[in-house]
């Protein structure tokens, strides 16, 4: 079900974070979701504070919720969400189970394995591709 995505077999470029693409990402989002409308309902899921392990589990929080989430229905999806990894960190068991659940009802569930910096354009391409954005708004 999850597959690697990146640059599988290239030599590795300047290190990053999963923090740091993230952010670049969602810079991206911010700027076309004036023209775009549908990024509007596209969100980063809090999982991975540092919180009192009481205070998550009051908040509601879950482990292994994906990282990105897109609440618009498209073709025949009935939304899109990403758990992004920086290579060679994998998905969890419960990253995995909750990609799975999500796959079964109706999502197009993924990972996105980013393996230098910038490879944040992955998650915006596979986002454009999924919303039938048009060329070229994707870097």
């Amino acid at each position: 079900m999850t597959r690697p995505r990146g640059n599988p077999g290239l030599p590795r470029g300047p290190r990053t974070t999963e923090a740091a693409e993230s952010a670049a990402f969602f810079a991206w989002v911010e700027l076309h979701r004036p023209q775009y409308p549908a990024l509007r309902w596209v969100a980063h899921w809090p999982n991975e504070g540092k919180r009192a392990p009481w205070l998550a589990r009051a908040m509601g929080l879950s482990r292994g919720v994906p990282d990105v989430v897109c609440f618009v229905r498209h073709g025949g999806a009935t939304g899109w969400t990403r758990e992004l990894k920086l290579h060679p960190n994998k998905p969890t068991p419960e990253q995995l189970d909750w990609l799975a659940f999500l796959a079964g009802q109706g999502w197009d569930a993924d990972t996105v394995t980013m393996r230098e910096a910038g490879d944040w354009v992955l998650v915006a391409r596979d986002l454009a591709a999924y919303l039938g954005l048009p060329a070229g708004v994707a870097p």
